[in-house]
């Protein structure tokens, strides 16, 4: 029999659950969806060109890796990695439409600063393999960009999840699931949403590619930090916890509790809706 639309639990809504239950009710069932989020219109511009730029940006990097040599300096790697960046960055401002050019100097500025961050991590990186191994540019494009599949589409009907995931690696026949994050990360580790976005994703590709995958990756993008996340039975049992509550919202509609957090609350555009609606008392 067919899964419908319906009946699928989108990966994304893990995150929306554990942020609030209650808002991923509204958005739902009262049918929100037109109320806009907490972001600004910047940031969500910020965060949808960054998405886009990502592949283009990692071309070019491993496009321009095969000019390093083991003589430069870290310095020499980064500046030789970053040519024809602020080109690209530049042409994909030009697909939007802005108020006026100050604002869109502002997210080239913000959006260039925060590529070079992860553009000099890469160039002490690759510094670092050179002064230690004797491996070339070649080998060390094979090393730092594995195969890889970008922003994969998968569901599953026996599981009832269907998730597009940012990107799958590919190293010695093995599948690395990878999410790519903007926000900051935890002092350890990652967060627990971004935890059982990845064991989601994990049996996801498990079930596509017949294959077994026990790790995966989140990328902190802003900080260019990867932090493994171990898919194990408990962080797979708590991902069907989850999963059957986002469920019994979505599906059957159950109001879930309200866990007031005030400085969620506060940012939250669902708020005025939350206290009109229920009853907080």
């Amino acid at each position: 029999m067919e899964i419908s639309d319906k009946m699928t639990i989108k990966v994304s809504s893990i995150n929306e659950y554990l942020y609030c239950p209650l808002k991923l009710y509204l958005r739902n069932h009262l049918e929100l969806e037109e109320i806009e989020n907490e972001q600004t219109f910047e940031n969500k511009n910020y965060n949808k060109i960054l998405s886009q730029l990502n592949n283009d940006f990692r071309d070019i990097l491993r496009r321009n890796l095969m000019n390093v040599n083991k003589d430069m300096s870290a310095a020499q790697i980064s500046e030789t990695l970053f040519n024809d960046v602020p080109y690209l960055l530049k042409k994909s401002l030009e697909n939007y439409e802005f108020t006026d050019d100050n604002d869109k100097n502002l997210l080239f500025n913000e959006l260039e600063k925060d590529l070079k961050v992860e553009n000099t991590i890469l160039a002490l990186k690759i510094h670092r393999i050179l002064i230690k191994t004797k491996k070339d540019a070649r080998q060390i494009v094979e090393m730092i960009f594995p195969p890889s599949l970008q922003s994969y589409l998968m569901r599953d009907k026996s599981l009832e999840i269907s998730g597009n995931i940012d990107k799958i690696e590919i190293v010695n026949g093995k599948y690395y699931p990878i999410s790519r994050k903007l926000k900051n990360p935890p002092i350890r580790g990652v967060w627990d949403s971004d935890a059982l976005e990845i064991a989601a994703y994990g049996l996801l590709i498990e079930r596509e590619f017949d294959t077994e995958v026990m790790v995966g990756f989140v990328d902190y993008e802003r900080l260019g930090d990867r932090r493994p996340v171990v898919i194990d039975s408990d962080l797979r049992e708590g991902l069907f916890i989850v999963i059957d509550a986002i469920r019994e919202i979505i599906n059957l509609g159950d109001l879930p509790e309200v866990n007031i957090n005030p400085k969620k609350c506060e940012k939250c555009s669902y708020m005025e809706i939350c206290n009109q609606n229920l009853d907080f008392s």
